[in-house]
């Protein structure tokens, strides 16, 4: 039979990996655009997927107690809300709109 801490290890995990690949096109967009929010929204996707591996691990090995596991939940999830936002807050690093064309 299938304990519930396994399946939600493997969600966990499931999240790491999306989280990963949305850093991975992040990181490119910035490469090619050089645009300063793209830098955050790629470490927001660094913290998601850190913090995915760190509470699938911890699910699966016992590693962390499920009081302190919340902890580290809530806080990587708060890091990354609030790096998505970062580029709004900031004065110039704003994501620059598209240049309107000439008549």
């Amino acid at each position: 039979m299938v304990h519930i801490h396994e399946v939600s290890a493997g969600f966990m995990l499931l999240s790491a990996i999306i989280g990963a690949t949305l850093m991975g096109f992040a990181i490119g967009s910035y490469r090619r655009s050089h645009l300063p929010g793209l830098a955050f929204v790629a470490g927001a996707f660094f913290l998601f997927t850190l913090k995915s591996l760190i509470v699938g691990y911890s699910l699966y090995s016992g590693a962390i107690g499920h009081e302190h596991l919340e902890l580290v939940d809530a806080i990587g999830d708060l890091g990354t809300v609030l790096l998505f936002l970062v580029p709004f807050w900031l004065p110039g690093r704003a994501p620059a709109t598209p240049p309107t064309p000439a008549p």
